[in-house]
């Protein structure tokens, strides 16, 4: 039997169910008592409000870009000497708050992001001023990496999710500097690989909370810019089936990994994911992404191309074997809407093989067109099938957009598309008024 883990915040909901439950004869005490055995002890629920964390670290932040300015009115007129010591008085002071909030017996969530934060905005200043004052020679690419790997043990020691989220950033914007300048930033992988241990702990902890939440949505951002910047693109078009094993694997985790939430925003992976290949798939109906694809283009002639194309491979074996792996996981369960989502790296391998084979746009764009099409009315049938508002509208959604960048790609006049737009107006209206009084009545 597949065992379903349970967050600390279902847990604490059972047990307070479980009293009126155990009064209204659904349970025995015996069973309850099982029940809180098997889930054992939830602990203290620790809640910090948003408002407080989003507070103290814009004062935090705040209070040290106020410090830089207020000593880079008299910059000039420093010496050397009296530069190095401005430069190291935040990075000192951050060190101390940090110091203190390791210290403390009972860790605060606000002191540690604000806390860690300062010292991490500290750290790149003072690397800069330092940098600025004795010439020392570097660009903005050693600048990024020097500065988010000092960051980095700040995540791990105060356990805070904010300095890992620029920890990201900052490995993406040195990835972005690399590959403008110098190539393929190859170390990309391991520097965030690096990160990875944090995200894992915070969702061991809670999938659903804050902090997890707000950690994948910043990892799948970096995963989704990142993987373009690093791919060599020495074979033309092998970023349409990366892509779409990337969201496809990304959709899949979501509905694998986090299962069943309310909120569409603690779905980072299932929102990303599937709206990803949706998007992927629209862009893919048109003739410009198949222009040029596949092997009869490949980059030969320079000895960093065989390298390149090894490395775009390496990802996509990746990217692809995840997908799969994932969607046969999810073929035997009662939703079927994953299954449909699941099978973007196929039609984007069999497009990919039939724009490199003949050469032609077409075939891999009609290919889309249907696909498209039939992912919209699949997600339509299913939302009407389960009941489900939002997923009749998301089927709609696809529909429509299928629809409108067809008639925007062809030569009809003003009247047959305002015609279609009505027609698409009426169509999400009466859908959704039959999807609710479907509910009034059941």
């Amino acid at each position: 039997m597949k065992e379903v883990a349970v967050s600390k915040k279902g847990i604490r909901w059972l047990y307070g169910e479980l009293p009126e439950l155990v009064s209204r004869g659904l349970l025995t005490e015996e069973t309850a008592r099982l029940l809180r055995n098997h889930y054992g002890d939830p602990g203290e629920e620790q809640r910090i409000p948003l408002a407080r964390i989003v507070i103290s670290v814009l004062g935090a932040t705040l209070v040290g870009l106020g410090i830089i300015l207020l000593l880079a009115h008299n910059w000039e007129f420093m010496s050397r000497g009296v530069r190095a010591c401005v430069a190291f008085a935040p990075l000192l002071t951050g060190q101390a708050l940090v110091a203190y909030a390791i210290a403390r017996k009972q860790r605060s969530p606000i002191w540690a992001e604000s806390t860690g934060v300062f010292l991490a905005l500290s750290i790149g200043a003072c690397i800069a001023l330092i940098g600025q004052t004795y010439q020392i020679p570097g660009d903005l690419g050693v600048f990024l990496l020097t500065w988010s790997l000092l960051g980095l043990p700040l995540v791990y020691l105060l356990n805070a999710s904010l300095p890992a989220v620029l920890y990201m950033a900052g490995m993406t914007g040195w990835a972005i500097y690399r590959e403008s300048t110098q190539g393929v930033p190859e170390w990309f992988w391991l520097l965030l690989l690096l990160i990875t241990p944090h995200i894992a702990i915070a969702y061991r902890q809670d999938r659903f909370g804050l902090r997890s939440t707000w950690l994948t949505w910043a990892f799948c951002a970096t995963l989704c810019i990142a993987t373009g910047v690093v791919l060599e693109k020495s074979l033309p078009g092998l970023w349409i089936v990366v892509y779409s094993s990337l969201f496809t694997a990304m959709y899949l985790g979501g509905v694998v990994w986090t299962g069943p939430s309310k909120a569409f925003w603690q779905h980072p992976l299932r929102t990303i994911g599937g709206w990803g290949v949706c998007v992927m798939a629209l862009l893919l109906t048109f003739e410009w992404p198949w222009h040029e694809v596949g092997w009869y283009h490949y980059h030969s002639g320079i000895e960093s191309d065989t390298l390149g194309l090894a490395h775009d491979l390496a990802v996509l074996a990746l990217y692809t074997a995840v997908a799969v792996a994932l969607l046969v996981k999810v073929l035997g369960s009662a939703n079927r809407l994953p299954a449909v989502l699941g099978v973007a790296p196929i039609v984007a391998t069999l497009g990919f093989v039939m724009a490199s084979a003949y050469e032609l746009e077409t075939p891999p764009m009609l290919l889309y067109n249907g696909y498209l099409l039939a992912l919209g009315v699949g997600v339509t049938a299913l939302g009407l099938q389960l009941g489900r508002l939002g997923t009749l509208n998301a089927g709609l959604a696809i529909m429509a957009a299928w629809i409108v960048a067809r008639f925007f790609d062809s030569d009809m006049d003003f009247v047959a598309r305002g015609i279609v737009f009505i027609l698409l107006g009426a169509g999400f209206l009466g859908a959704n008024l039959a999807m609710l009084r479907r509910r009034r009545t059941a």
